[in-house]
């Protein structure tokens, strides 16, 4: 359970843990399942600092309290693969529990299926998956920026959802990030790629990106 810790007179053990989030080398989050919708629990054990503190969005003076859904936008960067249940964005299944090949790579089946058949290509280019190094830098990151990207507001095109986006094709085209004018200088993981977008090393190179480093 998320243990016996009071949080605004409720007991926090009442509430079994369904899902953990994160590896546990920087922090580990909880969600708790409450009349089959899932709600973050406020409190996060932090590695570096030993520590339990308030979760994500918990961390400020006026919060949610106990009612912080965790939604498709949550999760679909914290696990392979997820869906709404019934058009709810906070009723969902998880189909693939951890992030996977195909959260960066895209849908394999096809790459499989090749490969069973023995008709893969035996040199050049692969076009049964995505392969990011043949890719261009937006796209790229577009990748990349699926999770390590979210701005001060986020809005969906018309018919997308969180989890419409597949690796190899535009993130615009899917959703617009909308970041303030004067931006935020303190590091934050979802600003990753913005954060590096305005550093010198990436405005004076034509081919830096993310995965020159990772």
């Amino acid at each position: 359970t998320a243990g016996d810790v009071k949080h605004g007179g409720i007991l926090l053990s009442d509430f079994p843990v369904k899902y953990t989030i994160g590896s546990g080398r920087f922090s580990r989050s909880y969600l708790i399942e409450t009349d089959g919708f899932l709600i973050e629990s406020p409190i996060t054990w932090y590695a570096s600092k030993k520590a339990w503190l308030p979760s994500p969005g918990y961390d400020r003076p006026i919060h949610d309290g106990f009612t912080r859904a965790a939604d498709v936008g949550c999760l679909v960067c914290h696990s392979g693969r997820v869906e709404a249940v019934g058009g709810s964005q906070h009723r969902i299944k998880v189909h693939e529990f951890a992030v996977s090949c195909e959260n960066c790579h895209g849908p394999g089946s096809l790459h499989v299926a090749a490969r069973k058949a023995k008709t893969a290509p035996a040199e050049g280019a692969d076009y049964t998956i995505v392969n990011p190094a043949r890719l261009s830098r937006e796209l790229k990151e577009s990748i990349c920026a699926e999770c390590h990207l979210r701005g001060q507001a986020t809005t969906l095109l018309r018919g997308r959802r969180m989890d419409s986006f597949r690796p190899g094709l535009p993130l615009m085209d899917f959703r617009i990030d909308y970041e303030l004018e004067t931006p935020a200088d303190s590091m934050k993981v979802v600003g990753h790629l913005a954060q590096m977008r305005r550093s010198r090393c990436y405005t004076e190179s034509k081919t830096l990106t993310c995965t020159t480093c990772h």
